[in-house]
């Protein structure tokens, strides 16, 4: 939950849910985006291993990817981190190629969500080319 010293530092903005105070506070308790997107991720890996995680090079500055496997079959968590993009304007996209996949497609799940709802992920499938996809 928000708060930290209730002086409108950072930390009282940081938390997952609401705690009722300060402007743009949605009320006690009400959860914000960023909680719907870690429980989206934990859920998605949980029961990976995480004894053998993978930094992958996307070749793309500001864009960061890990490889996990789960249950033999790969997950892959990537993002743009734009905070570090001197360039960016809010609703740009960055893309980014995947190599080395083995299967013909590849799920897509956009784990920012664009509504309250948990069920509000975008999710695609995106074919796999010559074992490279475009992110």
């Amino acid at each position: 939950m928000e708060g930290f010293k209730y002086d409108g530092g950072y930390f009282d903005f940081t938390g997952l849910i609401y705690d009722g105070w300060g402007p743009y506070d949605l009320g006690p308790g009400i959860k914000k985006l960023g909680y719907f997107t870690y429980l989206k991720m934990t859920e998605i890996l949980e029961g990976s291993n995480w004894a053998n995680i993978q930094t992958i090079d996307t070749e793309v500055e500001n864009v960061y990817c890990y490889s996990f496997i789960k249950n033999d079959t790969g997950i892959y968590v990537a993002w743009y981190d734009y905070f570090d993009d001197p360039g960016y304007t809010p609703g740009d996209t960055i893309e980014f190629i995947l190599n080395d996949i083995s299967s013909e497609y590849v799920i897509v799940t956009n784990a920012v969500p664009y509504d309250t709802l948990y069920s509000a992920f975008y999710i695609d499938t995106l074919s796999v080319a010559g074992g490279s996809v475009q992110i």
